[in-house]
């Protein structure tokens, strides 16, 4: 959560990663909110699929981080 917090860009392919491969549900939603935190749309894709993710709580997160992708503005860098 922290990585998506502040932003660290480069944390994308472990978060995505762990979205996806995870053995935690724990770990997975916290990864998929994370992702959303971090803004970026590539994202996308991975949270979709994690809506149809076995625990509840990750398919919550991946809907809410969806929501954040989606209202996002672009930072400029």
């Amino acid at each position: 959560l922290a990585l998506g917090q502040n932003r660290v860009r480069e944390s994308f392919d472990a978060l995505a990663k762990m979205t996806r491969e995870d053995q935690s549900g724990y770990a997975r939603r916290c990864a998929a909110y994370a992702l959303g935190l971090l803004g970026d749309a590539r994202a996308k894709p991975v949270l979709e699929a994690a809506l149809k993710d076995s625990e509840a709580l990750v398919r919550q997160n991946a809907e809410a981080a969806l929501r954040m992708i989606e209202t996002a503005k672009p930072t400029l860098r």
